[in-house]
């Protein structure tokens, strides 16, 4: 990927307050974002569109962040992955062990999701 504008980044968390605000962050950097509520609805959306990044909850109903990684390594591997989280029974290392590329704790800090999505993709905005 050579620039930002390039790249659609899917946003799964149940909370659709901190969904919408990570994804209108990500706009205004130039990202194209993608929304979904649930890993199961972020699967259903992965075979209709095109997705570079993913940025998930852990714990959700009706399909948890875990299970939509599993998903994504089995069918997709070479999306980046990354969970956003405020409270999960599993370890950061679990996580980056089972394909992540990174864990961002809550109360998100969007200027660190920017920055860490540029480092992974090697985009020149970062």
């Amino acid at each position: 990927m050579d620039k930002i504008a390039d790249v659609n980044i899917l946003v799964v968390d149940d909370e659709q307050e901190l969904r919408d605000l990570v994804c209108e962050y990500l706009e205004k950097k130039g990202f194209q974002t993608s929304r979904a509520s649930s890993g199961n609805s972020a699967i259903e959306l992965m075979k209709e569109a095109k997705v570079d990044v993913i940025i998930s909850d852990v714990r959700m109903a009706d399909g948890t962040g875990v299970e939509l990684l599993s998903y994504v390594k089995s069918n997709k591997s070479e999306i980046p992955f990354f969970f956003m989280t405020g409270f999960s029974e599993i370890s950061e290392e679990r996580l980056l062990s089972n394909g992540a590329s990174a864990l961002f704790v809550k109360p998100i800090d969007r200027k660190q999701i920017y920055t860490t999505i540029c480092k992974h993709l090697k985009l020149e905005d970062a």
